[in-house]
């Protein structure tokens, strides 16, 4: 798929509120002293890549100072599980330039792949030296609080940079669709656009989609617009198809989540701290 420009909306230069952000703010928001320190995690989900890279884009853009990790999965026919994940990392100094090891694949080994990018990301997150805050896009269908448990559990452990980690589960959802995917009983795809290449999982597309949305502490959404309607505000007022996606997507939300309904104006320190997950010290690992 050969994915449009992403332009920047300056997120950086202010938040929904309209206050900035300056990496004095920023050190003092998350100083904290080696014994206590602190870190902070965004799990980004979805089941559409562009949506996901969009989303993921604003979000890093919003936060100069974070580390972005992004998963994917390609076809490999030489893995017995005929999949590899590709991981790239980009750095705060040179988001756009990525450095030596920053792009890497390797074989889908573990039992799933959940644990194959949760064990991969507690190994490269130790790398990520005294950064605060971590952006990582997961794959395509893959649900966070699994992950989000693993990393809670390897920083008690003192695997992580960290000994606190606070993880939010964010999902990137687009409107455009939405109703129509929210029904669709096919298998989620997962990469690939032909038989050729394509690689799905049993998990229909609607079922996956509810399941990440509901878990989400943050929905993140790409505005859809019709002829009806410019803005949500406006298809408040309507029968359109973008107000019933998100009266849809409302009733998935979990009742205590955020819904941002414009996902290019969130900012990403909106979203720390909301999953705190931390495990008690002499706690041991549950479901490597």
């Amino acid at each position: 798929m050969t994915h449009p420009s992403l332009e920047s909306w300056r997120n950086a230069e202010g938040n929904e509120s309209g206050e900035s952000h300056d990496f004095d703010e920023l050190e003092e928001l998350f100083s904290q002293d080696d014994a206590q320190s602190r870190g902070s995690v965004v799990l980004l989900t979805g089941v559409e890549r562009l949506a996901l890279d969009s989303v993921s884009f604003s979000l890093a853009d919003s936060c100069p100072s974070t580390y972005t990790i992004s998963y994917d999965v390609t076809a490999d026919d030489d893995a017995e599980s005929g999949i590899a994940v590709t991981r790239t990392i980009r750095r705060p100094p040179s988001f756009g330039d990525l450095m030596d090891g920053d792009y890497a694949s390797f074989r889908m080994d573990d039992c799933c792949l959940t644990c194959s990018v949760k064990h991969d990301l507690a190994m490269v997150m130790k790398d990520v030296g005294s950064a605060d805050c971590v952006l990582v896009v997961l794959p395509i269908g893959v649900e966070g609080i699994a992950v989000a448990q693993y990393l809670a559990e390897s920083a008690a452990l003192d695997e992580l940079p960290w000994n606190h980690v606070d993880v939010t589960v964010a999902n990137a959802a687009r409107l455009e669709g939405f109703e129509a995917r929210g029904f669709d009983d096919q298998p989620l795809v997962l990469a690939g656009h032909d038989e050729d290449d394509v690689i799905v999982e049993p998990r229909s597309t609607g079922v996956v989609q509810a399941r990440l949305v509901r878990e989400a502490a943050h929905v993140l959404v790409l505005p859809g617009v019709d002829d009806a309607s410019a803005t949500l505000h406006a298809a408040s007022l309507a029968d359109t198809a973008t107000h019933r996606a998100y009266k849809l997507l409302a009733a998935l939300t979990d009742p205590e989540a955020t819904i941002h309904p414009d996902a290019h104006r969130a900012d990403l320190h909106a979203l720390f701290g909301t999953y705190d997950a931390r495990i008690e010290e002499g706690a041991t690992r549950s479901n490597q």
